[in-house]
């Protein structure tokens, strides 16, 4: 089982509840956060194997890994 920090707990339950992928712009204006800590954080949930990565025109969209 992966250790989640409680910001990545925060990202992947939230994640969780939406059907569509997020931009990490609306995730870091969520949780009121700075675009890096929460990039570092999709990252690692990423790398985990928990979430997918999408990019589209220049932004990063995240979902759970289905």
């Amino acid at each position: 089982m992966v250790q989640l920090s409680k910001s990545e707990e925060r990202l992947f339950n939230y994640l969780v509840t939406h059907k569509k992928p997020v931009p990490l712009e609306k995730l870091a204006d969520r949780f009121l956060l700075n675009k890096q800590t929460v990039g570092k954080a999709l990252k690692r949930l990423h790398d985990c194997g928990l979430a997918d990565r999408i990019a589209v025109g220049g932004k990063l969209f995240y979902e759970i890994k289905q």
